[in-house]
């Protein structure tokens, strides 16, 4: 039981954080540009959405420590960032205590979105992908990305009195496309084949 629950979170947390930086890579590389051309400055394809929603279908709860761990790890990674240079972060970030508490809140609201999607839906853990409807995993995503948008831009909202609308929108639409994305990797390179349900 020990076991299984330090294997399920260490795979999340790593997972997690692997996913983040290669979404952060294509955003640097390919789409910043694009969207700051319209005045976009998000991440429109966070795949690290589709670590969560597919951490949550195998292994359940039991992965909530890794995977708010995991968030809290790459929203340092975030803010100490200027462009794609981990040696930067290590060496010359230094976050005051109140930037780690509003990520560590921010990592928190984030899960109880996808917990609350989670039991919403009546999902069951699986052992097989190939087990579960494409309705269900389409549901999963929808639900937790606006709920987790949702959550996310209030709180923000009242920190830094941003554009909650536009911010909203932007975070559903990252990890939406995201989730997809990875899903779609997941079928392509795993041969899953989602059934219609």
């Amino acid at each position: 039981m020990i076991k299984n629950f330090i294997i399920s979170n260490t795979f999340t947390f790593f997972a997690f954080i692997f996913i983040f930086l290669f979404s952060d890579f294509i955003y640097f590389h390919f789409t910043k540009e694009i969207g700051l051309k319209y005045g976009l400055e998000a991440n429109l394809i966070y795949m690290a959405h589709g670590v969560r929603i597919l951490s949550f279908l195998v292994f359940g709860i039991a992965i909530i420590p890794g995977l708010i761990l995991g968030q809290f790890t790459s929203g340092i990674f975030l803010k100490c960032q200027v462009d794609l240079n981990v040696y930067e972060v290590l060496n010359f970030c230094s976050l005051d205590p109140k930037t780690l508490i509003i990520l560590l809140i921010g990592s928190i609201l984030t899960t109880i979105s996808v917990v609350f999607s989670y039991y919403f839906l009546k999902l069951n853990l699986i052992k097989n992908l190939n087990q579960i409807s494409i309705f269900t995993i389409l549901s999963f995503i929808f639900l937790s990305s606006i709920l987790n948008s949702i959550f996310n831009n209030l709180f923000f909202w009242l920190i830094y009195e941003w554009n909650i609308a536009l911010n909203t929108a932007l975070y559903v639409i990252g990890d939406v496309i995201g989730a997809f994305a990875l899903f779609f990797l997941i079928k392509l390179f795993y041969k899953i084949k989602f059934y219609f349900k």
